[in-house]
Protein backbone atom coordinates (compact mmCIF):
# COMPACT_ATOMS: atom_id res chain seq x y z
CA UNK A 1 0.00 0.00 0.00
CA UNK A 2 2.78 2.50 0.56
CA UNK A 3 5.09 1.48 -2.66
CA UNK A 4 1.22 2.25 -4.18
CA UNK A 5 0.77 5.75 -2.67
CA UNK A 6 3.86 7.33 -2.45
CA UNK A 7 3.75 9.11 -5.40
CA UNK A 8 0.41 10.66 -4.81
CA UNK A 9 0.45 14.60 -4.47
CA UNK A 10 -1.37 14.93 -0.81
CA UNK A 11 -5.05 17.17 -0.75
CA UNK A 12 -3.98 20.20 0.68
CA UNK A 13 -0.69 20.22 -1.13
CA UNK A 14 -2.92 19.91 -4.15
CA UNK A 15 -5.29 22.58 -3.58
CA UNK A 16 -2.50 24.79 -2.65
CA UNK A 17 -1.09 24.17 -6.46
CA UNK A 18 -4.52 25.13 -7.43
CA UNK A 19 -4.51 28.02 -5.75
CA UNK A 20 -1.43 29.43 -7.15
CA UNK A 21 -2.59 28.65 -10.56
CA UNK A 22 -5.52 30.28 -10.13
CA UNK A 23 -4.28 33.38 -8.80
CA UNK A 24 -1.68 33.33 -11.59
CA UNK A 25 -4.42 32.81 -14.71
CA UNK A 26 -6.14 35.70 -12.90
CA UNK A 27 -3.56 38.35 -12.84
CA UNK A 28 -2.70 37.26 -16.53
CA UNK A 29 -6.45 38.45 -17.20
CA UNK A 30 -6.28 41.60 -15.45
CA UNK A 31 -2.37 42.34 -17.21
CA UNK A 32 -4.22 41.08 -20.96
CA UNK A 33 -7.29 43.38 -19.70
CA UNK A 34 -5.42 45.96 -18.70
CA UNK A 35 -3.25 45.97 -22.24
CA UNK A 36 -6.08 45.53 -24.40
CA UNK A 37 -8.82 46.85 -23.37
CA UNK A 38 -9.30 48.83 -19.96
CA UNK A 39 -6.22 51.15 -20.50
CA UNK A 40 -7.69 52.43 -23.90
CA UNK A 41 -10.22 54.27 -21.91
CA UNK A 42 -8.08 55.19 -18.70
CA UNK A 43 -5.14 56.88 -21.25
CA UNK A 44 -8.19 59.24 -22.89
CA UNK A 45 -7.48 62.95 -22.01
CA UNK A 46 -9.92 63.95 -19.76
CA UNK A 47 -9.38 67.77 -21.68
CA UNK A 48 -10.75 66.04 -24.65
CA UNK A 49 -13.34 64.59 -23.21
CA UNK A 50 -14.58 67.78 -22.42
CA UNK A 51 -13.81 69.26 -25.65
CA UNK A 52 -16.06 66.49 -26.87
CA UNK A 53 -19.31 67.31 -24.81
CA UNK A 54 -19.15 71.00 -25.37
CA UNK A 55 -19.13 70.44 -29.04
CA UNK A 56 -22.20 68.51 -28.63
CA UNK A 57 -23.73 71.30 -26.87
CA UNK A 58 -22.32 73.42 -29.43
CA UNK A 59 -23.61 71.35 -32.25
CA UNK A 60 -27.68 70.95 -30.36
CA UNK A 61 -27.23 74.90 -29.26
CA UNK A 62 -25.45 76.90 -32.31
CA UNK A 63 -26.08 80.24 -30.29
CA UNK A 64 -25.01 79.32 -27.14
CA UNK A 65 -22.13 81.46 -26.69
CA UNK A 66 -21.09 80.36 -22.79
CA UNK A 67 -20.86 76.32 -24.57
CA UNK A 68 -18.83 78.40 -27.06
CA UNK A 69 -16.67 80.12 -24.47
CA UNK A 70 -16.41 76.79 -22.08
CA UNK A 71 -15.17 75.08 -25.18
CA UNK A 72 -12.61 77.83 -26.49
CA UNK A 73 -10.93 77.93 -23.08
CA UNK A 74 -10.79 73.88 -23.56
CA UNK A 75 -8.81 74.04 -26.56
CA UNK A 76 -6.72 77.04 -24.78
CA UNK A 77 -5.83 74.46 -22.46
CA UNK A 78 -4.73 71.74 -24.79
CA UNK A 79 -2.75 74.67 -26.58
CA UNK A 80 -4.63 74.61 -29.75
CA UNK A 81 -4.63 78.59 -29.38
CA UNK A 82 -6.36 78.84 -33.48
CA UNK A 83 -9.13 76.59 -32.21
CA UNK A 84 -9.38 78.92 -29.37
CA UNK A 85 -9.68 81.95 -31.05
CA UNK A 86 -12.35 80.40 -33.88
CA UNK A 87 -15.04 79.44 -30.53
CA UNK A 88 -13.94 82.60 -28.72
CA UNK A 89 -14.88 84.85 -32.14
CA UNK A 90 -18.18 83.45 -32.35
CA UNK A 91 -18.83 83.32 -28.81
CA UNK A 92 -18.21 87.24 -29.02
CA UNK A 93 -20.34 87.70 -32.20
CA UNK A 94 -22.99 86.20 -30.72
CA UNK A 95 -23.01 88.33 -27.28
CA UNK A 96 -20.91 91.24 -27.50
CA UNK A 97 -21.36 91.58 -23.67
CA UNK A 98 -19.53 88.34 -22.28
CA UNK A 99 -16.85 89.39 -20.81
CA UNK A 100 -15.19 85.73 -20.03
CA UNK A 101 -15.56 85.65 -24.50
CA UNK A 102 -13.41 88.82 -24.74
CA UNK A 103 -11.01 87.46 -21.57
CA UNK A 104 -10.12 84.70 -23.03
CA UNK A 105 -10.25 85.38 -26.54
CA UNK A 106 -7.64 87.97 -25.53
CA UNK A 107 -5.57 85.38 -23.66
CA UNK A 108 -5.58 83.36 -26.84
CA UNK A 109 -4.68 86.24 -29.66
CA UNK A 110 -1.68 87.02 -27.17
CA UNK A 111 -0.32 83.20 -27.21
CA UNK A 112 -0.50 83.69 -31.54
CA UNK A 113 1.25 87.26 -31.19
CA UNK A 114 -1.76 88.84 -32.11
CA UNK A 115 -1.32 91.82 -29.30
CA UNK A 116 -2.95 94.41 -30.86
CA UNK A 117 -5.86 92.19 -30.30
CA UNK A 118 -5.69 90.94 -27.66
CA UNK A 119 -5.44 95.02 -25.93
CA UNK A 120 -8.41 95.31 -27.91
CA UNK A 121 -9.76 92.38 -26.17
CA UNK A 122 -8.75 93.21 -22.38
CA UNK A 123 -10.09 96.47 -22.61
CA UNK A 124 -13.70 95.52 -23.30
CA UNK A 125 -13.27 93.34 -20.71
CA UNK A 126 -12.97 95.95 -18.51
CA UNK A 127 -15.66 97.71 -20.58
CA UNK A 128 -18.20 95.68 -19.36
CA UNK A 129 -16.77 94.86 -16.15
CA UNK A 130 -14.47 97.21 -14.52
CA UNK A 131 -14.31 95.37 -11.30
CA UNK A 132 -12.39 92.32 -13.63
CA UNK A 133 -9.96 90.73 -11.48
CA UNK A 134 -7.90 88.96 -13.52
CA UNK A 135 -7.75 91.42 -16.82
CA UNK A 136 -5.61 94.12 -15.61
CA UNK A 137 -3.58 91.51 -14.38
CA UNK A 138 -2.89 89.84 -17.57
CA UNK A 139 -2.95 92.92 -19.37
CA UNK A 140 -0.47 94.81 -17.41
CA UNK A 141 1.91 91.51 -17.98
CA UNK A 142 1.32 91.90 -21.28
CA UNK A 143 2.40 94.92 -21.22
CA UNK A 144 5.89 94.09 -18.97
CA UNK A 145 6.81 91.64 -21.83
CA UNK A 146 6.34 94.34 -24.47
CA UNK A 147 8.50 97.11 -22.75
CA UNK A 148 5.35 98.77 -21.86
CA UNK A 149 6.43 99.51 -18.59
CA UNK A 150 4.31 102.92 -17.64
CA UNK A 151 1.52 101.39 -19.21
CA UNK A 152 2.40 98.16 -17.20
CA UNK A 153 2.35 99.92 -13.97
CA UNK A 154 -0.92 101.75 -14.40
CA UNK A 155 -2.71 97.66 -14.73
CA UNK A 156 -0.92 96.09 -12.31
CA UNK A 157 -1.68 98.98 -9.47
CA UNK A 158 -5.38 98.56 -11.00
CA UNK A 159 -4.79 94.62 -10.30
CA UNK A 160 -3.44 94.98 -6.88
CA UNK A 161 -6.28 97.64 -5.91
CA UNK A 162 -8.92 95.02 -7.40
CA UNK A 163 -7.35 91.81 -5.76
CA UNK A 164 -5.10 92.58 -2.97
CA UNK A 165 -4.33 89.30 -2.18
CA UNK A 166 -2.49 88.58 -4.96
CA UNK A 167 1.17 88.01 -4.77
CA UNK A 168 1.99 87.67 -8.46
CA UNK A 169 -0.31 91.22 -8.85
CA UNK A 170 2.23 92.70 -6.33
CA UNK A 171 5.45 91.24 -7.94
CA UNK A 172 4.85 92.09 -11.02
CA UNK A 173 4.21 95.46 -10.24
CA UNK A 174 7.65 95.18 -8.54
CA UNK A 175 8.99 94.06 -11.67
CA UNK A 176 7.75 97.57 -13.43
CA UNK A 177 8.88 99.66 -10.99
CA UNK A 178 12.41 98.46 -10.76
CA UNK A 179 12.44 98.59 -14.90
CA UNK A 180 11.78 102.15 -14.89
CA UNK A 181 14.48 102.71 -11.64
CA UNK A 182 11.61 103.42 -9.02
CA UNK A 183 13.59 101.45 -6.49
CA UNK A 184 11.77 102.27 -3.62
CA UNK A 185 7.88 101.22 -5.03
CA UNK A 186 9.73 98.16 -6.37
CA UNK A 187 10.81 97.35 -2.78
CA UNK A 188 7.81 98.21 -1.54
CA UNK A 189 5.63 96.19 -4.00
CA UNK A 190 8.07 93.56 -3.40
CA UNK A 191 7.70 93.44 0.44
CA UNK A 192 4.02 93.12 -0.24
CA UNK A 193 4.39 90.12 -2.30
CA UNK A 194 6.46 88.07 0.74
CA UNK A 195 3.88 89.55 3.33
CA UNK A 196 0.73 88.17 1.23
CA UNK A 197 3.12 84.70 0.28
CA UNK A 198 6.14 84.31 2.13
CA UNK A 199 7.47 81.56 0.19
CA UNK A 200 6.95 83.59 -2.82
CA UNK A 201 10.68 82.86 -4.38
CA UNK A 202 10.37 85.04 -7.20
CA UNK A 203 9.61 87.82 -5.18
CA UNK A 204 12.37 87.09 -2.71
CA UNK A 205 14.98 86.83 -4.96
CA UNK A 206 14.27 89.81 -6.29
CA UNK A 207 13.91 91.72 -3.20
CA UNK A 208 17.09 91.25 -1.79
CA UNK A 209 18.80 91.21 -5.48
CA UNK A 210 17.59 95.03 -5.11
CA UNK A 211 18.25 95.89 -1.85
CA UNK A 212 21.94 94.28 -2.48
CA UNK A 213 22.33 97.25 -5.40
CA UNK A 214 20.74 99.94 -3.45
CA UNK A 215 22.61 99.34 -0.27
CA UNK A 216 25.90 99.64 -2.81
CA UNK A 217 25.13 103.25 -4.16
Amino acid sequence: MEGRYSNEIPFTKALTIFAVIAIVIFALGIGIGEMFFWDQYETINPLDKEIEYYKGIVARQKDNDNALVELGWRYYRKGDYQQAVKNLEEAVRINDSNPAAHFNLALSYKEIGLLEKAEEEFNKVLQISPDHKLAPFYMGKMYFEQNRYDDAIKQLVKATELDPASADASYLLGQAYQAKGYNEEALAAYERALELVPGHSEAKEAYYKLQAQVKKK
